[in-house]
């Protein structure tokens, strides 16, 4: 195969006294961490990119298993993502074209861009022309790695040896000034730091650098359109003729359950969207016949009754109407 040989002549190439650089370590505690051995090349050879089929001349384990792969269907599709504000939500609507992602927009009132606003917006969806055409998907997949690695520095107690366990020294120096309380100023080292790492190892530097200073809400533009052709990807194999859904009532969204009581789904309604354009309007003593289900934000099946005692002391629990045949959903909470 083609990667076969890719991988062939990088290995003549580390031989030739180049940096060897293959798949990531499989490592189960860490694994898009990759091994010593295999840090980005110090050659300064920019990866190329398939013209073909969009996908970059380097790709490891940590980078594939952000991709988006499968077959997509055409059609126009939405998906919601996180973005700097997390309780928050990006919402796109993304149009499926010969299988590929043809266009895409971003949401316009509050209720679809619940992200940092003006000036960030703007630089935030400068990534738009980068999630589109053949090279769409591994840029998303960029995104994605982005953000993962992102999130995992910024939890850290030690951002500093989290960047030298993933990265290498190499990249430790670029934290420096770092406050340690995840302050506006540590967040932008930090991204700094995860993009010139992504720039170095993977094809993308002009991407990342296109939405400096918004690039976490990019990854959020990005995160939904992933979500928006993995439903597409659905499709393909359901054939659903659901097109999306949303809660209308109650209208504010919220369950509220007295501490020690059962939870009551009743009052819940939603519109369904179809294709062909027709609404209906589904109760929830209807939900089960149409495909509908509650779960919670980790995919947790919640029955109309539960106790709820499995969320200990929680106050508010996330939780969804998922239409499973399309994968389309609304968010609601559960107070308790």
């Amino acid at each position: 195969s083609s990667r076969g040989i890719i991988d062939a002549v990088r290995n003549a190439l580390a031989g030739a006294g180049k940096s060897n650089v293959t798949n990531a370590s499989n490592n189960p505690s860490n694994p898009s961490k990759p091994s010593e051995g295999n840090k980005p090349s110090t050659d300064n050879t920019t990866p190329a990119v398939n013209p073909e089929t969009g996908e970059p001349t380097y790709v490891d384990a940590a980078l594939r298993k952000h991709y988006p792969g499968d077959k997509l269907k055409d059609g126009e599709y939405t998906g919601i993502g996180i973005g700097y504000l997390n309780p928050g939500g990006i919402k796109t609507y993304v149009t499926i074209k010969n299988g590929e992602i043809s266009s895409l927009r971003v949401g316009i009132g509050d209720d679809e861009y619940r992200d940092d606003m003006g000036g960030f917006r703007s630089k935030a969806e400068k990534v738009l022309p980068f999630l589109q055409g053949k090279e769409g998907r591994w840029n998303i997949a960029k995104m994605g790695l982005y953000r993962e690695y992102f999130e995992a520095i910024r939890k850290s107690s030690d951002p500093k040896a989290k960047v030298k366990g993933l990265f290498g020294d190499k990249y430790v120096s670029m934290l420096n000034g770092l406050s340690g309380n995840n302050t506006e100023s540590d967040l932008t080292l930090m991204s700094r730091t995860v993009k010139a790492y992504m720039s170095d190892r993977y094809e993308g530097k002009k991407m990342f650098d296109s939405v400096t200073g918004a690039t976490v809400s990019a990854s959020g533009i990005s995160a939904a359109t992933k979500e928006a052709s993995n439903k597409s990807a659905h499709d393909f194999k359901m054939n659903s003729d659901v097109k999306e859904i949303s809660i209308i009532e109650p209208k504010v969204k919220t369950i509220e359950v007295n501490k020690g009581d059962v939870v009551d789904f009743s009052e819940l309604k939603i519109k369904l969207v179809k294709k062909d354009g027709s609404i209906k309007e589904v109760g929830w003593k209807d939900f089960a016949a149409n495909g509908l289900s509650i779960s919670d934000e980790d995919g947790n099946a919640i029955e109309n009754g539960n106790d709820l005692k499995a969320y200990g002391d929680k106050k508010v629990i996330k939780a969804r109407v998922v239409h499973k045949e399309s994968l389309s959903y609304d968010n609601f909470r559960i107070l308790v």
